[in-house]
């Protein structure tokens, strides 16, 4: 069967098309979309031609790794996801145009192992972020103990905005901070302190916490900046403290090498997490917490978008001036 995709064709260009897809084998199932995510790190990433791993030529592939949609096809022991709103991270084999990892498409042939059954009380809006939620959660849950402790969360991108609401939710002391006072004023709005960097982003953060925060969460995606993040972890005295230091969670999206300030770090004897993605877990965490109401996306989708405005949407998100946190697209309209 034939099905609109978004592909990406070369650097910065952005092609709404079609691509044939195969019958569902088994352990497949066939998935027609109702709305699919941005995720800006990676997938400006990959409009740039910075992403590691597609190789010197990849253009032209389909982007994308989360979509919202029902079952529609389902062979043999998988016929009972058939009707099933699920959230799915796209088409990774079966389509004749190559995909990264193909969830911008009406259609998505995927595995019916990898399919996350959505709650009835999670809006289809809100499920195309779960994705993204897990991946924020899971730095949450390798930091273990986290209540009561001061968290900095910088860069209030998505997964910035969730990170700060995940910690906040979890019993932290948190304050997200950013150069963008439309992106503090979206975190303010539910709930959580956040700060504009006027004058640097070390004097901004010490000014709220001038012994340095308990965790410190880069959300950047700044290479130059996360050497800097490292002063903003609490300073440990030397004494006999049996008790580690600080630890700084690196949630940006890097697709380059980074450096960090080994006398920074060696002084705060720091703790560096950086979480891989998520786990099955994370995401029923987070898809629970939004169907009870405990976790507010709220803001963080600033536009449903038809699949024909996609070329205005990533030049927006491309654009660093724009006030796009991210975008979802409609497959319906």
């Amino acid at each position: 069967m034939n099905s609109r995709c978004l592909a990406f064709t070369a650097i910065n260009t952005v092609q709404l098309t079609q691509t044939n897809l195969r019958a569902p084998r088994a352990g497949e199932a066939l998935v027609e979309t109702e709305i699919s995510g941005v995720s800006p790190g990676t997938e400006l990433r990959c409009l740039t031609g910075r992403e590691p791993g597609l190789g010197a030529n990849p253009f032209p592939f389909i982007p994308g790794y989360s979509l919202v949609g029902r079952v529609v096809e389902a062979p043999g022991n998988e016929a009972s996801l058939v009707g099933r709103r699920v959230l799915s991270e796209g088409c990774r084999d079966g389509a004749s145009l190559k995909t990264a990892w193909g969830g911008h498409m009406g259609h998505a042939l995927v595995s019916a192992s990898s399919l996350f059954v959505l709650p009835e009380e999670v809006s289809s809006q809100d499920a195309v972020l779960l994705k993204l939620a897990a991946i924020a959660f899971r730095g949450v849950r390798l930091s273990r103990e986290v209540v009561g402790k001061t968290v900095a969360v910088v860069g209030l991108g998505p997964i910035g905005q969730i990170s700060a609401r995940l910690f906040h939710m979890a019993g932290a002391s948190v304050v997200g901070f950013d150069v963008a006072a439309d992106r503090v004023s979206v975190l303010a709005s539910v709930g959580v302190e956040a700060q504009v960097i006027e004058g640097g982003m070390v004097p901004s953060v010490k000014r709220v916490f001038p012994a340095g925060a308990q965790i410190v969460v880069d959300c950047t995606g700044v290479p130059a900046l996360l050497r800097e993040t490292t002063q903003l972890v609490i300073d440990k005295p030397w004494s006999d403290d049996p008790l580690p230091g600080g630890t700084l969670v690196v949630q940006g999206s890097y697709g380059t090498d980074v450096s960090l300030a080994p006398g920074d770090c060696f002084q705060r004897e720091l703790t560096i997490l950086w979480p891989r993605d998520n786990q099955r877990a994370d995401l029923q965490v987070v898809a629970n917490a939004v169907a009870s109401g405990r976790l507010n996306l709220a803001g963080l989708i600033g536009g449903v978008f038809s699949p024909e405005e996609a070329p205005e949407v990533y030049a927006k998100l491309l654009n660093r001036t724009s006030n796009l946190l991210t975008a979802a697209f409609d497959w319906k309209r």
